[in-house]
């Protein structure tokens, strides 16, 4: 009986001695753009802290929780000690931004299929290959009526290396355009 007594006080003894905190953390990064947030618990270091009652008034602290729960954090900043939502303009900014990043992820990543080891970008390499020789063997029909002299003032069309395919495409999807249209 002595030994439960002895146990349950040290449990509460550790649950008093080891608060649990409510409060909100937010985090910014260097330009003072929200870039993570918790809404309850314990501060979280290099990250402001709103604690009701404790640094922030009942107003403040509901601003900073409802802001943190209805507005995406890409749209939030740090303004005066407190985040808040960004104008119009810095919006579109950055979603700009985030735009921008999105294609260029999907340039490298196509552009990475000229050199993966992949399945598929092996499969598509061979079928560039394929055309490659297709054209080729289209040029080289062209060259023969051009060299007989059947087209005059008109040079043969030389062949691509794969080399030049590679980069011709690469420069394409750096480019952005469809030459069809």
């Amino acid at each position: 009986m002595k030994r439960v007594i002895f146990n349950t006080a040290i449990l509460i003894g550790l649950s008093i001695s080891t608060p649990l905190y409510a409060g909100i953390s937010v985090c910014y990064d260097q330009n003072n753009n929200v870039s993570n947030f918790s809404l309850r618990g314990n501060a979280v270091p290099g990250c402001d802290y709103y604690d009701l009652g404790q640094n922030v008034t009942q107003q403040k602290y509901e601003m900073v929780r409802d802001l943190l729960k209805t507005v995406d954090k890409r749209y939030l900043k740090k303004m005066n000690g407190y985040p808040v939502e960004m104008s119009p303009a810095e919006k579109v900014a950055v979603d700009d931004a985030w735009a921008q990043q999105i294609t260029d992820n999907l340039k490298t990543n196509a552009k990475s299929y000229l050199t993966n080891d992949t399945p598929d970008a092996k499969a598509m390499r061979n079928a560039f290959r394929v055309v490659m020789a297709s054209l080729i063997e289209t040029r080289a029909k062209v060259n023969e009526v051009i060299n007989k002299g059947n087209i005059p003032n008109t040079t043969t069309l030389p062949n691509r290396t794969w080399a030049q395919v590679v980069g011709a495409t690469k420069a394409q999807i750096d480019a952005e355009t469809d030459p069809n249209t």
